[in-house]
């Protein structure tokens, strides 16, 4: 009888040890992904700061679509490409501010305050990111 109680312990600990060791893991992948999407929202940034906009449509999906212009049209990204000189003039540096992340699989929803250089407010923007060949990409861009 206490050997049947001992074994049915033991089995019980073995199941919340690597039920645990399940969860623990599953955060800390979500921990890389996160530190991973901020890493990119400062190499977007510094991509921006640069006016560098050849890098900056880097981080767009071939299929992006993107808010544009005051009348908030989404457009494609080679309709976007044609705009992004311009609007980095315009806007001048920016940084991104307070960034929230959700990350379920291969997408991911973010969201940061910008605050640009040359304009008077601050401006939330939305970002639903792919991960394709383990790059993480815009695929849609709102503000």
């Amino acid at each position: 009888m206490k050997t049947k109680r001992l074994f049915i312990i033991f089995v019980l600990f073995v199941i919340v040890v690597s039920m645990s060791s399940y969860v623990f893991s599953e955060e800390n992948i979500s921990a890389t992904e996160e530190k991973t999407l901020k890493i990119l929202l400062l190499d977007y940034e510094d991509a921006w700061n640069n006016q560098d906009w050849k890098s900056l449509m880097n981080f767009y999906h071939k299929d992006a679509k993107i808010m544009s212009g005051r009348g908030r049209l989404m457009v494609s990204k080679a309709k976007f490409t044609d705009a992004v000189q311009s609007k980095i003039k315009r806007y001048g540096s920016m940084k991104f501010c307070k960034p929230k992340i959700k990350i379920s699989g291969d997408e991911a929803k973010v969201s940061a305050t910008i605050i640009f250089a040359k304009r008077k407010r601050d401006v939330r923007y939305y970002y639903d990111m792919v991960r394709e060949n383990d790059k993480w990409l815009i695929i849609k861009e709102k503000h």
